[in-house]
């Protein structure tokens, strides 16, 4: 069954593949959970965050700027079973930083669950790449975030 829409949440409750079009060309396409875990085009994003947002709220960046300490912040994408784990509190009781969460969304897609976590990791340069590398462990897809 082939269903065309601007729907978002009907794609998201009734559909297993998705393609997403712009001027009449096919510009992302793939199962609903790769695409909308992870979309790459700039207008898949934007029909994506409709029902799944992945931003900072715009008050909560403008309390970041004022920071003075160190720090990186990072978009975390867990899948699966990832999602369940403990990682948060792993980062807090093993390295010596701070963490703060800025953004949080978690979604069930096809029976799996997408976590998208935006954090704030406040310390010293050496133990945010040691808390990077524990991510990199943990198999949590992540990117830095430029405000």
């Amino acid at each position: 069954m082939l269903i065309v829409t601007h729907e978002i949440q009907v794609i998201q409750r009734l559909c297993n593949r998705v393609a997403v079009m712009e001027h009449g060309k096919v510009v992302e396409k793939g199962s609903v959970l790769e695409v909308f875990s992870n979309p790459q085009q700039d207008m898949t994003k934007k029909f994506v965050r409709t029902v799944i947002p992945d931003q900072i709220p715009p008050s909560v960046v403008a309390k970041i700027h004022e920071e003075k300490d160190n720090y990186k912040i990072l978009r975390l994408r867990f899948l699966g079973d990832n999602a369940t784990d403990h990682l948060l509190y792993h980062i807090n009781k093993t390295f010596s930083v701070q963490t703060n969460i800025l953004f949080a969304s978690v979604n069930e897609l096809q029976k799996t669950i997408l976590g998208i976590f935006i954090l704030q990791i406040i310390g010293d340069d050496a133990e945010i790449a040691k808390v990077i590398q524990y991510i990199d462990e943990q198999l949590v897809q992540w990117q830095e975030v430029e405000l």
